[in-house]
């Protein structure tokens, strides 16, 4: 089987958003979400994450670049990920906010 390591810290294009910070319902259970730790019981409901002002971009891409070294990704990624991987993964839904007056509709995944 061949493993391919995908860079979630980089952005192919400036204009989409990039999270520096783990949504606020989930700031303490980031930390279990990032070593594998199974979060699904513990995982609240409605969690928003905020983009940040200085980072610039507003656009999702399909796969959301962060500083968290979290795989984030859009429903149809996911999809293809839960294929592959069945229930070995767990898949975390989020929103994005862009800004107070904008939300992304869009459904992503942890």
């Amino acid at each position: 089987m061949n493993y391919y390591r995908i860079n979630v810290y980089r952005r192919e294009d400036e204009d989409f958003c990039f999270l520096t910070r783990p949504p606020e319902k989930i700031n303490l259970l980031s930390s279990y979400i990032v070593k594998g730790i199974s979060a699904t019981s513990r995982y609240p409901e409605d969690v928003m994450a905020k983009m940040s002002s200085e980072e610039g971009g507003i656009y999702p891409s399909d796969i959301i670049a962060n500083s968290e070294l979290s795989l984030i990704v859009v429903s149809e990624i996911k999809e293809i990920i839960q294929e592959f991987c069945g229930e070995s993964c767990e898949y975390l839904p989020v929103k994005i906010q862009i800004t107070v007056s904008e939300l992304r509709r869009k459904t992503i995944f942890i």
